[in-house]
């Protein structure tokens, strides 16, 4: 009998032991999840502020993307999805042709002249749109770089301009042809506007270098949508120029 309950009681001592150790070892992964989550937070969090902390930019007279209040939509729905700024279209346009409301500018930076980089990519219809030198969403060049439509249509950019909601087309449809890439597909872009000559290179292929008759001098950068399309921006960099 006196080795009957020495038996019993090294064995409840055993699984005191191994209770103790898998709660231990439970709460060594709880804490271990703990920390994956906080770190791949701030990894998240610090992905933007990286990407600016290496092109060193900041202040008024620059801009990097951090997709903070700094930008301010004019129209169409915009918000941050998986660090990236995506804007959709509606049909509540101010002018008959061009992007008109639906797009968002950077607030306290206005340019004659900029140098311009950022990802983008299409993700429904074919439309992705830069902002240049607006004073509102009736006035303001603009560059609609299309993806290609397999089978039908090329991939293309067009140079617009809108003049207190007159629309001057000074490119015409697959004038300027751009590398293929279709929807869904991102490309890096990179925009130089000094006076009236415009630059543009995607994926460091240089597609346009032409003067164009702008009738805008100076005014705010953004972003832009075209109706029922939805599109995705990242890493965007502006260079403000003499």
């Amino acid at each position: 009998m006196k080795q009957l309950f020495t038996d019993i009681a090294v064995a409840m001592s055993h699984r005191a032991r191994q209770n103790g150790w898998r709660v231990r070892f439970s709460r060594l992964l709880t804490l271990v999840a703990a920390l994956c989550v906080v770190v791949l937070t701030f990894s998240a969090l610090g992905q933007t502020s990286e990407f600016c902390e290496k092109t060193r930019q900041g202040g008024r007279k620059s801009f990097c993307d951090d997709f903070s209040s700094r930008w301010e939509p004019q129209g169409g729905v915009w918000m941050v999805e998986r660090h990236e700024y995506v804007g959709e279209g509606t049909f509540e346009n101010l002018c008959t042709y061009g992007f008109s409301t639906n797009e968002t500018l950077i607030q306290d930076l206005e340019a004659s002249n900029v140098d311009i980089q950022l990802d983008m990519r299409s993700i429904e219809r074919v439309d992705k749109g830069i902002i240049l030198r607006s004073t509102g969403s009736g006035s303001q060049i603009e560059l609609d770089f299309r993806a290609e439509r397999p089978g039908a249509y090329p991939a293309d950019l067009l140079v617009q301009e809108l003049v207190n909601c007159q629309f001057i087309r000074h490119t015409q449809e697959f004038e300027v042809l751009i590398p293929p890439h279709q929807v869904e597909e991102s490309i890096h872009v990179r925009i130089k506007l000094i006076g009236n000559r415009l630059q543009v290179w995607i994926d460091a292929h240089l597609v346009l270098d032409r003067s164009f008759p702008f009738v805008a001098t100076r005014g705010r950068v953004g972003l832009a949508v075209i109706n029922a399309g939805i599109t995705a921006f990242d890493n965007v960099l502006v260079k403000v120029l003499k």
